[in-house]
């Protein structure tokens, strides 16, 4: 992908306030950009979605002893978009930074730059205003509002990353409301400036009913002046779409619509996000999306029952890999192998991944022939990382919720099942589970990890190398773990025997066996 330049928090280090600071945690997340920057020094973070990239100032004095609300603040402040925090006058106002502060910094990829602790002369003005500068003069680049936008989109997460994203970035940088439609009108996306002020869509259309009224014109509603703006475009695959603007001020031109058509197409490009309402595939990206206008409307368009889905199979691809073997061949070669096998079934690409929706028949031969034809034709493709399949899927209801929980603990569950590249929706939800508990702060990770001293302080490492791979790896069984770590079943079965007596427990009951299982893997999870 295309590296879009913007103001960073590494670029930020630079200047002169916090250059006399250091980073103490987070220092994943220092190419996050800045947009702007904010003290929060008694706000609470709130809990609504927001992606506007701020760099927070703060000594978190109204929290100051309270560990515990510092980490659930990082939490919030990560979860709003805000990028990092620069700390001031901690050593005279926290003392001493916890290390679960720092822990909780690391583990979000957010970063904390803690300026000289005991400099009172330090002010937040200094950094504002500095970071502030660099940011205006990057918007004096005339590229500046389309690159800055791709590029923090690419810095979603996928399960963020939809239509409305862009449209959201744009209305924050245009002061208006935006509407993308398809050439009969059906809303595909649309975001609100300001966000509570929700706009009328039809109201917008009915100011361009005649087709003689041009791409903008006014006019006038309870005393105040509205700009309506509406510019047609085709995307790359043929589809005539528009976008569909409306503002109460005058920030809006001509020319940032034609930005925003432009952030609209590589964004569609770039994450493989189908717009053509005329192809069924369409369905897919309005499903994850959660769109239950957009569905209905694509359902009916193309018959589609949408009851007949109850399989949903996702499929992640090594980017680099894939666009030098073809992933559009290996789409191509799925729908010509099921479009005639499974009438139902649709797939296409979306983001970095190759989703397919289908349905499971009566008869469990032809269902399992169809799923072996799958798994060879993922097996001939190189480039498929791994692959999840959910069946029993309400698809109306769970595919977006089925999505958003693989793309944000499938790296979770590879850690836990590194010889895997099937994984089903238990395995998921486990590596979801196992993630909880490394995020909470109420120890109870050092809990179960504690279960497994007895044999980490054993000098022979074989031991707990040999309970991960019997519950992780081997199914619980002796003989494939004998097979997996390459030794005489009578040494697994010895191994374990030994294992039960050193934790004091017979783990091949429930619910010991439960519990250690747990503790197998986070062992696993933070090694890795």
């Amino acid at each position: 992908m295309e590296k879009w330049m913007s103001v960073t928090i590494k670029d930020c280090l630079q200047l002169p306030s916090l250059s006399l600071g250091s980073v103490i945690a987070g220092e994943k997340g220092l190419d996050s950009i800045v947009n702007t920057v904010s003290v929060v020094e008694f706000d609470t973070p709130g809990d609504s979605y927001s992606i506007s990239n701020e760099l927070l100032l703060s000594a978190l004095y109204s929290i100051k002893d309270d560990v515990d609300a510092q980490c659930r603040a990082l939490e919030e402040y990560k979860k709003c978009g805000e990028v990092g925090l620069v700390l001031f006058y901690a050593d005279r106002i926290l003392e001493r930074i916890d290390d679960k502060l720092i822990e909780t910094a690391n583990r979000l990829n957010f970063p904390i730059i803690v300026l000289p602790g005991a400099d009172m002369g330090l002010r937040y003005s200094d950094v504002i205003s500095e970071v502030m500068e660099a940011v205006f003069m990057d918007k004096k680049n005339r590229n500046f509002f389309v690159d800055n936008t791709m590029e923090r989109l690419s810095q979603l997460s996928p399960s963020n990353r939809t239509i409305n994203s862009p449209l959201s970035l744009a209305s924050d940088y245009a002061k208006a409301s935006f509407f993308l439609c398809d050439a009969d009108d059906n809303l595909i996306g649309y975001s609100y400036w300001p966000k509570t002020n929700a706009v009328n869509f039809s109201d917008v259309l009915t100011q361009f009913n005649d087709n003689h009224a041009g791409k903008y014109r006014t006019a006038e509603k309870n005393g105040r002046l509205y700009r309506y703006f509406r510019h047609p475009f085709t995307n790359k695959d043929g589809a005539r779409l528009s976008l569909l603007a409306v503002s109460k001020n005058n920030r809006l031109t001509t020319v940032i619509m034609e930005q925003v058509v432009e952030i609209i197409q590589l964004f569609a490009a770039v994450w493989n996000y189908n717009l053509n309402l005329t192809a069924k595939e369409s369905l897919i990206p309005a499903l994850i999306e959660g769109d239950l206008d957009l569905t209905r409307h694509i359902c009916q368009d193309h018959l589609i029952d949408l009851s007949e889905y109850d399989a949903f199979a996702i499929l992640r691809f090594n980017k680099e890999t894939a666009e030098k073997t073809g992933k559009d061949t290996f789409i191509r070669n799925l729908r010509e192998r099921f479009y005639d096998i499974a009438k139902s079934a649709i797939i296409d690409s979306f983001a970095n991944y190759v989703i397919f929706l289908f349905s499971y028949s009566s008869d469990l031969a032809k269902d399992h022939i169809l799923l072996e034809e799958v798994a060879r034709e993922i097996q001939r493709f190189e480039s498929v990382q791994n692959y999840a399949l959910f069946s029993n899927v309400d698809a109306a209801s769970q595919v977006r919720e089925l999505y958003i929980s693989y793309t944000e603990h499938i790296e979770t569950a590879m850690k836990i099942y590194p010889r895997k590249s099937f994984f089903n929706k238990s395995e998921i939800d486990f590596a979801g589970r196992c993630k909880a508990i490394i995020s909470s702060l109420d120890g109870e990770t050092e809990k179960y990890l504690q279960m497994l001293s007895p044999i980490i302080r054993e000098t022979e490492e074989d031991l707990l190398l040999t309970l991960t791979t019997y519950f992780l790896d081997g199914g619980a069984e002796v003989k494939k773990t004998a097979e997996l770590l390459y030794v005489h079943r009578n040494t697994i079965q010895y191994r374990l025997a030994r294992i039960k007596n050193l934790l004091n427990m017979d783990f091949g009951k429930f619910p010991m066996s439960f519990d250690i299982y747990i503790a197998v893997a986070l062992k696993r999870i933070l090694a890795g």
